[in-house]
Parts: C-alpha cells; structure tokens; sequence
C-alpha cells in the first residue's frame, strides 16, 4: 500500500545519502584544494548532523572507521570538522562511543589534543568527546585513562589560563573539572579495584595540584567579583567550585606524600582560606556555601594530619580563619563546622607552642572551655590544647588570664584522665606569675580541691600528681600555710606515710611535702601529736629498706620531735 511505498522510499533515501556520505569521506584523502576539501568537510558535517535517522542508517550501512578515518587524515583542517561529527555521533548513541573506544578512538583523541600546536578549536572539541567517554560508562571511563587519558587531562587544564575574559577556557575548564572528578570518584564503583590513592598519586606527580589551583583560585576570582556587585553567584560558579573542592578533598585523603606536595604547592590553601573567610560574611550563611565549607574544611583537617603540611596551612592564615568560624554558632551545620574545627585546630597546635599562642590571640579558649563544660565529644581535642597554653608563652596566659583560666584549671582538676596535665598548668602558670595566680589558688575552696586530689588520687597517678603539687608548694608560702591549715590534707598525709603499699618515691616526696609545711606550721609540734605524725615518722626513720625515706625522716626526727 501506499504507507509501505513511503517507508520503502524514505529507506532508500538515507541509504543513498548515506552512500554519498561513504563517498565523500573516502575522497577526501585524495582532494588537495584546502577550501573544496573544507567544503567537503562541511557537506559531511550537515548530511551527518541533519537527522539522528541518518546517523544511524550511515552507522548500520559502514560502522564507525570512516568516521574514525577521518581523524588520520593528514590535512590539519580537517580535524575539527570531525571531532564535531564525533561528538554529533556519539551524542545520541552510547552504544556507538563504547564501540569506538574499543575500536581505538581513544589514543587518537589523546594524540590530536596533546599536540603542542593544537588549535583552541580541536581541544575544545576534543574534550567535548573525553567528556562524553568519561560520563558514559566505567568501562570506557577506564579505557581512557589506560590510554594515557590523564596526562591528557593534565595538559588541557594548563591551558585554561584566562576563565574571565575567554569564554572557550572556561567551557574547557568546565569539561576538564568534570572529568578530573569522575577519575578521583571512580573508586566509588563496586567494580573497582584501583585504589583513588593512586589515582591522587598520579595526578600529583603529572602537576595536576598547581594547575588545579590555578583554575579553581580563577573560579574564586569570578565568584568574588559577582559577590562585589551584588549579583546572584550562579550555578555555573557554584558547580565547578564545589566539584574542584570534592577533588581537593579526595587528595587530601591520599598518601601523606601527596598531602604534603598539595599543602607545598602554592595557592591551594591559599584558596581553601579565601573561601573559609570571604569577603562579604553573610556569604558564609549560604545554604550552598557552608556546605562547601564542611568540603574545604575537611580538607584542610586531612592535610593538618602530616606534620610537613602544618607550616604551610598556617603561613595561609588558617589558623584565624577556623578560630572565625568558631564563633559563627547561629551559622547552617554548625556542629559539624565545630567537629572539623577542633580536630584542625588540635593537629595544628599540638607540637607548637607558636601556633598556640596565635589561636589563643586569635581568641579560640572560651570556645575550648565551653566544648569541654558542656561535656562535647570533641573535648578529647579541646582539652590538650588547653593544657598545653599554660606553657606557651607570656601572651598565651594573658589571655587565659582574660578567660579565668586559673579556676578553669581548678575545675579540670576533677577530669579524671586530664587532672595531671591541669594541675602541671598551675604549676607552670604559678611559677612563671606568682603575684597572679597564688591568690585565686589559695582561695578556700580551691585549696580543698586541691586537697581532694592529693586524698583521692589512686594510686596509679598519685606519683604524678606529687611532683607538680610539690613544686607548687616550693613557690608558694601561701600554698604551704593553707594546706598544713587543713585537716584533710594533715589526716591524708598520715595515711599515705602509714600505708605499707606506699611505694618508697611516693613516701619520700609525701614526707617532703610534710617537712615543707610544718617549717611553716604555727604549731608544728600540735601538728605532728594530733594526727600520729610521731610515731609514723619515727618509724620510718628506722626503715633501713628505704634509704632516701629513712634519711629523710631522721632529719625530721631531729627538727621537729628531739627538740621539744
């Protein structure tokens, strides 16, 4: 009927123009006339890009090596003419691009577009179809990099030096970003067996980081600029700086070699810190934006755990930038922002007493007392960090001058695996400012939580504890007098003189501490008769096992009982 006659009619047609399609490409290595062969090129172009139906009955009549011939031909203009009727092929049939790599597309794509003489044009289109092959499958995806796709993407991105002014450099580097992200989040495949770590490593021995950093620092400029004016950042920002700091993310997630060539590599956390403290503040309240900051921050938290990268990451003033965003506690995500704060900030000022004080100037202890108050998790991060200040420097206990840190110390004291390190604070504190810190600590109820450490110490960490509470004593005559004062401590002292598990250098520094404060008692020989220090010390000096304790208490015989 006539409906069969159409579709006969109209299948006879594609049939020829695809034949004619054959033809002309079969001719073009023979045609030397530039502008006819263009011509040619152009004629393929239109009958190839007109109608999917064509490409499709062209592809089932001759598959795709015409195609792919035309790619080979030795004329350079040619070129780009057939990248576009790559792209307009493989667009629509995915099946095609997967057939195509696997016919070898790949390496001469790779070839084409890593030709130092390669025109803006044959990049762009070239990365439009490493674009697709990197979208479509793992399987080409893996295809690519196998045939040397990396450092093809590598070379792309160093030539996206102008995003601003250059529309073609800002689509390139959009496709390349697009591209570095699906190789970095190709672990993620159950099908995967290459680590992303080696991934990370390859790409930061070919010089990916600097490149990327470059681009993602142009990205920031534009960002910043539409900020300035006031204008809506649009997704064509937002998209290629979130996707750049999942990358950046993922290698700060690699090899501690790699964690310290991105932190060395100028302007990476350089543009971390411009977008953790940017110029208008209110940015930071963005839903969008703080999420990106939990990205970067991460970040930066993955760098912070190798030594080597510390120095950079607080040359970048990052230090001030976390302590700011401590302080935003009304801001989106916020215990998050915390989580990722502490942990940066105990990595970064555990080993140095420089960096300490910076966070302490820059105002980060009330944020430390208030996670360890309320009884945070995070206070297993807090609390070195405070420990730590008392023995910074003069500025850093000015500041925990400014924050009460004596009576916070005082309070830590009852932090059963923190009260050494509080009470080896008060003694660095007390010994490097006697004028300030003696009065709050002889204060009544803080001389009874003192005493109530000294009484209740197990055993274990009772050794601990004498030292510093020893040395205390030595700087303080005010110290000395409060406690022989309290009965506690006069009735705790007996009993650990008295007790027969007592280890003989704990006995010593005990018996110590007991001549130092009956030196100063009032009544030293009431003292010594009301709580049985007589017989106790008497003993002892008879004690031949334990030398040191032995000579100790004769000479106490001798000042504080044979001479009444």
């Amino acid at each position: 009927d006539e409906r069969d006659f159409l579709q006969h009619s109209d299948r006879d047609a594609l049939q020829r123009e695809s034949q004619e399609i054959f033809t002309l490409i079969s001719d073009l290595p023979n045609e030397t006339d530039e502008a006819q062969l263009l011509a040619d090129c152009d004629t393929i172009l239109t009958k190839l890009t007109a109608l999917p139906e064509q490409r499709r009955n062209f592809i089932e009549q001759f598959g795709v090596i015409p195609i792919m011939a035309m790619l080979e031909l030795p004329q350079s203009c040619v070129v780009p003419v057939a990248l576009k009727v790559m792209i307009k092929v493989v667009e629509d049939n995915p099946k095609v691009l997967q057939h195509l790599s696997m016919l070898g597309m790949i390496p001469i794509l790779v070839r084409l577009a890593s030709q130092p003489e390669a025109q803006g044009a044959v990049r762009m289109e070239a990365a439009q179809v490493i674009d697709q092959i990197c979208q479509h499958s793992n399987l080409t995806l893996q295809m690519f990099i196998g045939c040397g796709g990396l450092p093809l993407i590598v070379h792309l991105m160093s030539t996206c030096t102008d995003l601003r002014s250059n529309e073609m450099h800002t689509r390139l580097a959009h496709t390349v970003v697009d591209a570095v992200l699906r190789v970095v989040m190709l672990q993620s495949s159950e099908q995967q067996t290459i680590p992303t770590n080696d991934f990370c490593r390859l790409f930061s021995k070919l010089g990916l980081v600097p490149l990327l950093t470059g681009v993602f620092n142009q990205f920031i400029d534009m960002y910043d600029a539409s900020v300035e004016r006031q204008a809506e950042v649009g997704p064509e920002l937002w998209s290629p700086i979130e996707k750049i700091s999942d990358i950046l993310s993922s290698i700060s997630r690699s090899y501690p070699t790699v964690k310290a060539h991105m932190a060395l590599e100028g302007g990476v956390v350089e543009g971390i810190m411009r977008l953790l403290e940017p110029k208008s503040r209110s940015q930071l309240d963005h839903p969008r934006h703080a999420r990106l900051v939990l990205v970067l921050l991460k970040c930066i938290k993955n760098m912070s755990m190798e030594p080597k990268t510390l120095r950079s990451i607080e040359q970048a003033g990052a230090i001030r930038a976390l302590v700011l965003l401590l302080g935003r506690r009304h801001s989106p995500y916020y215990k998050d922002v915390e989580n990722l704060v502490l942990q940066c900030a105990f990595y970064l000022c555990r080993v140095s007493r420089r960096r300490q004080e910076q966070a302490a100037k820059f105002g980060i202890i009330p944020h430390l007392q208030k996670c360890i108050i309320e009884k945070s998790p995070l206070k297993q991060f807090a609390l070195p960090i405070v420990c730590d200040l008392a023995h910074t420097s003069q500025q850093a206990r000015e500041q925990l001058k400014n924050n009460g840190g004596v009576q916070f110390y005082i309070i830590l004291l009852s932090e059963q695996y923190w009260q050494t390190s509080a009470l080896n604070s008060l003694a660095v504190w007390l010994k490097e400012d006697v004028t300030y810190v003696e009065p709050e600590l002889t204060a009544p109820e803080n001389v009874a939580q003192l005493v109530n450490l000294f009484t209740n110490a197990e055993s274990r960490n009772l050794e601990n504890i004498l030292e510093p509470l020893h040395e205390m004593m030595g700087k303080s005559t005010e110290l000395v007098q409060a406690l022989g004062q309290s009965e506690p401590f006069l009735q705790g002292t007996a009993k650990r003189l008295s007790d027969e598990r007592t280890r003989a250098i704990v006995r010593k520094s005990v018996l110590q501490m007991l001549r130092a404060v009956l030196r100063l008692h009032a009544d030293p020989a009431r003292a010594v008769d009301r709580c049985g220090f007589r017989t106790i010390i008497v003993e002892l000096s008879q004690r031949e096992e334990q030398v040191l304790v032995m000579e100790i208490a004769k000479e106490m015989v001798t000042e504080f009982i044979s001479c009444r």
